[in-house]
């Protein structure tokens, strides 16, 4: 599973290099910090992917911890709305 898994961050990467959604420089380590689900306060989606999710998953796959329930990809809707990229959706 692991390897399906990385290989599916990969892709995410890829995606969102080719939409031109791929930030050279990170937010701020406040904007980092932000305690909201997907910090959607101070974050866009695809930053979120590229700052928090894909560091976290890789170094979870890495230490070979266990991988949480991917399906929290799922977006609730505020979340939705304030996100105004289009990313292709997983589901592993």
């Amino acid at each position: 599973m692991h390897t399906e898994v990385a290989a599916v961050l990969i892709d995410i990467e890829a995606q969102l290099r080719q939409l031109g959604l791929w930030d050279k420089i990170p937010p701020s380590s406040e904007a980092l910090a932000s305690e909201q689900p997907f910090a959607v306060d101070t974050l866009t989606l695809p930053q979120w992917l590229q700052f928090i999710f894909l560091p976290t998953i890789r170094e979870m796959i890495e230490v070979g911890q266990s991988l949480p329930d991917l399906s929290l990809i799922h977006i609730s809707e505020p979340t939705r709305q304030l996100t105004q990229s289009r990313i292709p959706s997983y589901s592993l």
